[in-house]
């Protein structure tokens, strides 16, 4: 006979019906152990001897007796009906396990799928509450403060005082800043190749700037800023106006760098920027490349986002 293990399914209901198969197929093989059996043949040896005394022996003869027991035809037909009877029983039997057995294989599919899906939902739902709870660090606007005069062949200095901003919903932590404190001087060119930005601002991530004092710089500054708050200290740096030289080409001086932070989640996040001193006055202008902010997968840390955010 055909047997079959039922599988654990969520639903007690799959249970109850390949319980209900199990006792069918119980019943039915204890109900043919109580069906008449026919007899068989029985047979026995008589021995006899005759003895006279004057006649010759002879030698003694076995006396077979055979007996046929015949089972009546109501017994048999009756017996014939609950063999056919048990048979169809056990092929239903056979038949519904089987079909239980299925079924419970394809309900566990379902379920796999169902629980698949959900899972997908669950992580779309949690990605998007992190992006929309995130906190989102950038740079305030800021004006130049002359700090020193234009004078002979020297451009007039100014100085800049840069405050960072949470405009997220929960806090940032961690807050690392890292740009030089004094301008770079810079020919135009160099901000036509995004490259040329990338590396440096890696460079300043993996502190590989190490013989210049100002280069990079890790402000004293405030690791944690609050939700839709302004850091209370700023971070300053300098540097002179653009110059033309005599055979017509222009330098400029410009600001490259990065800040890096966690949320209140764990999840690093990093903002790079790059800035130059585009006017006389002291005007600053953003470079065409160099300004751009991380597209994490907003999943959080296994270590638990502990400081430092960023790694070599």
């Amino acid at each position: 006979m055909p047997s079959s293990h039922p599988q654990n399914s969520g639903e007690p209901r799959g249970l109850l019906y390949i319980l209900l198969a199990a006792a069918s197929f119980l019943v039915g093989r204890f109900s043919s152990k109580f069906i008449p059996q026919p007899q068989q043949k029985v047979e026995c040896t008589v021995s006899s001897e005759n003895k006279t005394g004057e006649q010759e022996q002879d030698p003694p003869q076995n006396i077979v007796i055979r007996a046929e027991l015949q089972t009546p035809k109501h017994i048999e037909r009756y017996r014939k009906r609950q063999e056919d009877r048990s048979y169809r029983i056990q092929k239903c039997i056979a038949i519904a396990t089987w079909f239980a057995f299925g079924a419970a294989f394809v309900y566990a599919g379902i379920s796999l799928g169902i629980w698949n899906e959900m899972r997908k939902t669950n992580a779309q739902q949690l990605h998007a509450f992190l992006v929309d709870e995130r906190a989102w660090i950038g740079i305030e606007p800021f004006k130049p403060k002359l700090k020193a005069p234009a004078g002979g062949n020297f451009s007039a200095i100014y100085t800049y005082d840069l405050y960072l901003r949470n405009s997220g919903k929960t806090g940032a932590r961690c807050v690392q800043v890292r740009l030089p404190r004094s301008a770079g001087l810079s020919d135009l060119s160099f901000f036509d190749h995004p490259e040329n930005l990338a590396n440096v601002q890696d460079n300043f991530l993996l502190k590989r700037f190490k013989r210049s004092e100002d280069m990079p710089i890790e402000m004293s500054f405030p690791q944690t800023i609050s939700p839709g708050q302004v850091a209370p200290i700023p971070f300053n740096i300098y540097g002179p106006a653009p110059k033309i030289w005599p055979n017509g080409n222009q330098s400029v001086q410009s600001f490259i760098g990065r800040i890096d932070y966690a949320d209140d989640f764990g999840v690093s996040h990093w903002v790079k920027f790059c800035m130059f001193i585009e006017g006389s006055d002291g005007t600053m202008g953003y470079c065409k490349y160099g300004n751009d902010q991380d597209r994490n997968a907003e999943t959080p840390p296994k270590h638990g986002g502990t400081c430092p955010v960023t790694e070599p």
